[in-house]
């Protein structure tokens, strides 16, 4: 309990550290990284378009059934199903991402190629570790 917060209209409220938790939970449902926002919205629609997605004319993906996924205030993502995406071209990342919609993610990257412009490197979702949550029901592929 903050009784003498240093910041205006923080007295007597009450901070969690989320890491001091093993777990924490929404009425039955476990909550991972932070609460989900009532406010932001994650829809996630299965689409036929056509989508390639290269680097310096090398094709890393290219597939006929993204799945596209539209979240409140950030641009539209798109999910390419494992079995469409040339891995011979990428590599492992240590990165994990944390996604209380999403879950747990592995990631890997494109490969640094001779020429390409200066900036990181393509980043792909190459697994889902939680994807047992309800809204990343249509994201398995990835």
């Amino acid at each position: 309990m903050l009784t003498a917060a240093k910041v205006d209209g923080l007295n007597d409220t009450v901070r969690f550290a989320w890491s001091a938790f093993d777990a924490w939970f929404e009425e039955d449902e476990q909550v991972f990284v932070h609460p989900r926002n009532p406010y932001t919205r994650v829809d996630s629609l299965r689409s036929s378009r056509h989508l390639r997605v290269e680097s310096k004319g090398v094709v890393l993906a290219e597939t006929s059934s993204p799945v596209l996924c539209f979240e409140t205030g950030l641009p539209t993502r798109y999910y390419i199903d494992r079995t469409d995406v040339s891995f011979e071209h990428l590599v492992p990342s240590q990165t994990q991402t944390l996604c209380p919609y999403k879950g747990t993610t592995q990631n890997s990257t494109s490969q640094k190629q001779k020429g390409r412009p200066k900036g990181p490197p393509l980043k792909i979702c190459s697994k889902t570790i939680d994807s047992d949550l309800p809204e990343s029901a249509r994201l398995f592929g990835c």
